[in-house]
């Protein structure tokens, strides 16, 4: 396998890379969703939930409420529960758009150019139809 150098990038002349991430997620973001909505992968399919202690795989979910009540189920900690409900209370309560999401966007899955400019956003296998906060959580 193949490794790159992986330079320091300056963050102190971010911007551009900023202005591009924003248009990319602005892009992504605008596909229309499917007719149903479903909260699955991106062909409507299962999707790994990574949030839930042992990496599980769910079925596609009928809607938004749906996965909210599948999030609060595979709480791997009971005694957080309280909290947690006191948090998410507010968020569940507001009504969603089912958004199109890369579902793993981190520093690792980010390719810059030398010259600190978008390249490419890899590692898809998780995107799909999600409620449209989720890409932040």
């Amino acid at each position: 396998m193949e490794s790159f150098n992986k330079p320091v990038l300056d963050l102190s002349d971010s911007a551009q890379l900023i202005a591009d991430l924003k248009k990319a997620l602005t892009e992504f973001r605008s596909i229309p969703p499917p007719p149903s909505s479903e909260v699955s992968r991106l062909h409507g399919s299962s999707f790994v939930h990574i949030r839930c202690g042992d990496r599980c795989v769910v079925q596609p979910l009928k809607n938004i409420r749906a996965f909210h009540g599948m999030l609060l189920a595979n709480v791997s900690c009971v005694s957080r529960m309280p909290r947690l409900l006191q948090l998410a209370s507010p968020v569940y309560a507001k009504p969603h758009k089912l958004c199109f999401s890369h579902c793993d966007l981190n520093p690792t899955n980010i390719l810059v150019t030398e010259d600190g400019r978008l390249a490419a956003i890899i590692d898809w296998e998780g995107a799909g139809w999600f409620p449209e906060y989720w890409e932040y959580t």
